[in-house]
């Protein structure tokens, strides 16, 4: 077991905000894939996610913290023998493994196998760190179809295509889609998704990750793996940074990403908020 490597969540410094926030989950625990993965990004502005890469059978001992802390705390588990492009997106070198995410943000945080009171210990400071960051909120659990409003069918099928590896499918469905109704909110947002996605998915995000890019075309990559993986702070300083420095052709490119980024993390996230902001000022 290796905590080494890992952000020390205590440390997380930010002013904390006296209002709880609540959020409606099907459940405290769930099975993620690649077409699911950015919905964590909303969970986790509320509570932090703690994402358990495994190999063969998730461990029921984490679970149990999780489920004691009462809406504290999501858990989300990733299959990393079949869901590779998942784990290879966070780096992760071996199974098992535990993440986190808060505020879209990933953060290592350990290696191996666990007893039930070290995951305590790490559910603890979690929830302390996250704290100290604003993400202090609430979890409660209800039915599904309160939750998650049914897709519609061209659209989920659109994500069955996603989950059986289909991504291309998937793309040219979703473009002939949008064509047809340009202004369908999730229809937009989920091509996004799978655009990123067909520009990710054959990367080695780990060497990305730990990249010092030298040209436009390797930062670019640099944003598109952290949003991919859920950074979008880090992925929009990157593209806000090249703007103004970049040619005419270069920035068209940076806006159209930008407002793709905007579409996948959704018109309520802060940091999209933030971004468009600061886009808004560069363009005009």
């Amino acid at each position: 077991m290796s905590l080494t490597g890992g952000m020390d969540l205590s440390k997380l410094k930010a002013p904390a905000s006296s209002q709880v926030t609540t959020l409606k989950v099907p459940s405290f625990v769930t099975q993620v894939t690649e077409s699911t993965l950015p919905s964590l990004v909303k969970v986790s502005g509320t509570v932090p996610v703690i994402l358990e890469f495994f190999a063969e059978t998730p461990d029921a001992a984490l679970e149990q913290v999780v489920r004691a802390k009462g809406g504290k705390l999501m858990l989300a588990r990733v299959n990393a023998t079949t869901d590779v492009r998942v784990a290879q997106a966070f780096g992760v070198k071996s199974s098992p493994s535990i993440f986190a995410l808060v505020k879209g943000q990933p953060v290592p945080v350990a290696e191996g196998p666990l007893t039930e009171n070290q995951y305590l210990a790490i559910a603890d400071q979690l929830i302390a760190g996250a704290a100290a960051q604003g993400v202090a909120g609430q979890l409660v659990e209800g039915d599904v179809a309160d939750v998650v409003p049914e897709l519609p069918k061209p659209l989920q099928e659109a994500l069955e295509l996603v989950d059986s590896g289909e991504v291309d499918k998937a793309f040219e469905l979703l473009t002939k889609l949008k064509a047809e109704n340009p202004k369908d909110a999730p229809t937009s947002a989920l091509l996004a998704q799978v655009n990123l996605m067909k520009r990710t998915m054959d990367c080695d995000h780990e060497a990305i990750l730990a990249s010092q890019p030298s040209t436009f075309e390797e930062a670019i990559l640099l944003a598109d793996v952290l949003i991919a993986i859920g950074d979008f702070p880090s992925g929009f300083e990157i593209m806000l940074s090249l703007y103004p420095q970049v040619q005419p052709e270069n920035k068209e490119i940076v806006k159209s990403r930008m407002l793709e980024y905007f579409e996948i993390g959704g018109p309520n996230d802060e940091s999209v908020k933030s971004a468009r902001a600061r886009l808004a000022t560069l363009l005009y």
